[in-house]
């Protein structure tokens, strides 16, 4: 029986009354993956100008009321794989910020799971200054002091496509596109945002297509780090395919995301994740 099919099942089993709707998620298994795709711009904006993100959000899912910590690019990009922004409030590169912590990435490392960021347009694996259109504040592993793992996992995204075809992503990982594709801040914002959608609608339906993704094994959240100076409600969208049309209204933020993370591979909520609200439990995965 596929995942797809019990589920069913079970939520009309709910529908009659049968069984509360705790014990009939229980049924259904948790993605053993997670993939993070990190865009930029405040919720409006990503309505407005990625059709394409957006027909996803309505396909599958997306939160609401979800919102970043920080008013920009690195802090925020931290909170996601550490649980904190460890004080920092700037874009500056890791020879200003040495962050002696452990990441979510980490901890899939050292439990024996599979960690892996793709960076797109990265000279090298785990580059720590910029090389445009590569921007290092982009790139939050490259903050942390566990740098052989950097060093060993923080790759050129050109194995993407490759490795979403044949089910080799890994068990936590980010994609992260370059300052072409990111939807950063311009006097043509809508512009940027669209070149952002396209990317998207190249990057993702490779991974979409794969049995990973098709069985309910993997699950990917497309989410934007911080909006304006004054609107940081922001967009994430859920990628699973046990998730129709669901719209999640619970406040959230990237320690939630942060907490799915460990999550995934068994490993303690880091820092501000763990008290953070179950993301993973809010969509019922």
């Amino acid at each position: 029986m596929t995942k797809r099919i019990a589920a069913a099942i079970f939520g009309a089993v709910i529908s009659l009354g049968l069984v509360t709707p705790t014990a009939a998620q229980a049924e259904i298994a948790h993605p053993q993956k997670l993939m993070v795709i990190v865009e930029h711009g405040h919720f409006g904006q990503a309505r407005k100008h990625m059709t394409y993100l957006w027909s996803l959000a309505q396909r599958y899912a997306y939160a609401s009321d979800y919102h970043a910590v920080a008013g920009t690019y690195l802090p925020n990009r931290l909170a996601i794989i550490g649980g904190s922004t460890y004080g920092i409030n700037d874009d500056k590169s890791p020879a200003s910020h040495y962050v002696e912590a452990l990441s979510a990435l980490d901890q899939s490392v050292y439990r024996w799971h599979t960690a892996k960021v793709y960076a797109e347009s990265m000279p090298s694996n785990c580059a720590m200054t910029n090389s445009a259109p590569y921007a290092v504040n982009r790139n939050p592993w490259a903050y942390y002091w566990t740098r052989t793992n950097c060093g060993d996992f923080d790759i050129p995204a050109n194995d993407w496509t490759g490795d979403a075809q044949s089910n080799s992503l890994p068990n936590v990982g980010m994609l992260i596109p370059d300052r072409h594709h990111d939807g950063s801040s311009s006097p043509l914002r809508s512009g940027k945002l669209h070149d952002a959608d396209t990317w998207l609608r190249t990057v993702l339906p490779p991974m979409l297509a794969s049995s990973d993704f098709t069985s309910g094994n993997l699950a990917a959240v497309v989410v934007f780090d911080n909006g304006s100076a004054t609107n940081q409600h922001v967009l994430a969208v859920v990628l699973d395919s046990n998730l129709h049309s669901q719209i999640v209204t619970t406040p959230l933020d990237h320690y939630s995301l942060s907490r799915w993370l460990s999550d995934t591979v068994n490993a303690p909520p880091l820092n501000d994740a763990a008290t953070a609200t179950d993301m993973r439990a809010e969509f019922g995965l």
